[in-house]
């Protein structure tokens, strides 16, 4: 399948605007608590770890500083998450976590860090993580690089015959996580934010089936997130051409 970080040739990709930072109120309280109550500093932080990982992979979305946006909070569903984290008993992962924001703000929010993991397609982007927050010896949530298609399937008999699977009843530590699969039929909550549209129909329908594999078959088990769309089916315009 298409890889979305495939490499962009450099007359495609658009120079960057500091202009484009914007934060809420939201944004800013978090960043301050975790950066420095010096806006200034946070300010600086975020144009150097932009600048860097913008070297690396020149995605929209490190262009425009979604990286330091907290988009999951602003789920309706996002309170009901916490709380049920709080409750115990509860498994979560970001799929597609970039450089953890998301999930630092979710644990900042009382859900226990014991319980969390973030993965993405590429290891550099828990180290920009990191070194934006400041909290390489102290972050509490466990990272792990993997690709989500790489995972097996055990729930379904292609072309759609449903075939019995087994839940795994004791999931592994989650500090000690290094693959997809370990976590089949564990997880509780699941977050995917940007990430079906940066592939096509059939490819999203495959992503689909990999987090119903996942999820743990419970009430109250959950799959939320945010993509981008169009109103009539078809291919987002890529500035980037990919």
């Amino acid at each position: 399948m298409p890889n979305p970080e495939s490499p962009v040739p450099p007359e495609r990709i658009p120079p960057l605007d500091s202009e484009l930072l914007s934060l809420s109120e939201k944004d800013i309280t978090f960043l301050r608590t975790y950066i420095s109550p010096d806006d200034h500093k946070v300010r600086e932080r975020i144009l150097d770890i932009q600048k860097r990982a913008y070297a690396e992979y020149p995605y929209p979305c490190v262009r425009a500083f979604n990286f330091v946006n907290l988009f999951m909070a602003e789920n309706p569903i996002y309170s009901t998450i916490v709380d049920a984290g709080r409750g115990g008993h509860t498994l979560f992962l970001d799929l597609g976590c970039h450089m953890g924001t998301d999930v630092r703000k979710l644990v900042c929010d009382g859900y226990p860090a014991s319980n969390v993991v973030g993965c993405d397609l590429r290891p550099q982007y828990f180290d920009f993580g990191y070194e934006l927050f400041g909290d390489t010896d102290t972050c509490p949530i466990h990272f792990f690089a993997d690709n989500v298609f790489d995972a097996p399937f055990f729930m379904f008999d292609f072309p759609g015959t449903t075939v019995a699977r087994t839940t795994a009843q004791n999931p592994p530590a989650f500090g000690s996580v290094t693959h997809l699969s370990q976590l089949c039929g564990t997880l509780t909550h699941i977050y995917t934010g940007a990430l079906f549209h940066l592939f096509n129909e059939e490819v999203q329908y495959t992503l689909a089936l990999q987090l119903a594999e996942l999820l743990k078959w419970t009430p109250g088990a959950t799959v939320f997130g945010r993509h981008q769309g169009l109103e009539k089916a078809g291919k987002i315009d890529d500035p980037l051409g990919r």
